[in-house]
């Protein structure tokens, strides 16, 4: 994290969303309120609440990838030629 802040020109430490950063702050971060920071951030990170809220909102996709689930569950329990 203090490399990644390094090599954007930035003083101090750069959390991230991704994974590993997430990780690391929740295992060993002594701070609460950082903590809880990361955490909401990274639950709310494609959805239309937390401090990013719309940037990355996968809401409108939901309704469409349910349907491709449900479609998806349908045509596999149907029998098969190979069956």
């Amino acid at each position: 994290m203090k490399q990644a802040a390094e090599a954007k020109g930035l003083d101090g430490w750069l959390i991230t969303l991704e994974f590993p950063s997430y990780y690391a702050v929740m295992t060993y971060a002594d701070d609460r309120a950082l903590r809880e920071e990361v955490y909401a951030a990274y639950c709310t990170r494609a959805s239309d609440q937390g401090p990013n809220a719309g940037q990355n909102d996968n809401g409108p996709l939901m309704p469409k990838s349910s349907t491709c689930a449900r479609n998806w569950r349908a045509c596999s329990a149907s029998p098969t030629t190979a069956s």
